[in-house]
This record gives C-alpha cells, sequence and structure tokens, in this order.
C-alpha cells in the first residue's frame, strides 16, 4: 500500500468523522450560545439552564439524523473492508 492511498483513506476517515460529529456538535454550539445570551439578558446564571436545554436539543437531532449517520458509517465499513486486500500488501 503506497503513501497515496494512506492519504485517501486518512482524508476519507476524517471526513466521515467530521460528517458524523457536525450534526451533533454544530448543535450544541447554537443552543449553547442561545442559552448563554438568555441567561445574560436576564442576568440568570444557573447552569442547569444551559445544559438541559443543549441536552434535549442534541437528543432530537440525534434521533432525527441518526438513521443517516449510521448509514453513512455502514457504507464506508463495507467500501473499507471490501477492499481490505489493497491494505495488507
Amino acid at each position: 500500500m503506497d503513501e497515496f492511498a494512506i492519504l485517501d483513506l486518512l482524508g476519507k476517515n476524517l471526513e466521515l468523522a467530521f460528517t458524523l460529529a457536525l450534526p451533533l456538535a454544530g448543535t450544541a454550539l447554537l443552543v449553547g450560545i442561545v442559552a448563554s445570551l438568555l441567561q445574560t439578558v436576564t442576568s440568570v446564571h444557573e447552569p442547569n439552564l444551559a445544559f438541559l436545554p443543549k441536552l434535549v436539543a442534541v437528543a432530537l437531532v440525534a434521533c432525527a439524523t441518526g438513521p443517516t449517520l449510521v448509514a453513512q458509517l455502514v457504507r464506508h465499513t463495507v467500501d473499507l473492508l471490501s477492499d481490505f486486500s489493497r491494505f495488507i500488501h
């Protein structure tokens, strides 16, 4: 296996990792910013008021995008394992 194949595989793996993490991390980021702004405006600084909305939003997004993300992961794994003979040289 040459270095170009390794770099290609690494690039595909990183792209998949970002694709899988982006919906959940982006949701947590956006909800965290909104919760922080609301806490600043209302002068209420309760940690639970920032954590609970993030938890609920990430859980909802995970339920909504979970099947698609798992399908992408399974497709990538099948592609990787079906071409496994290329990696054992």
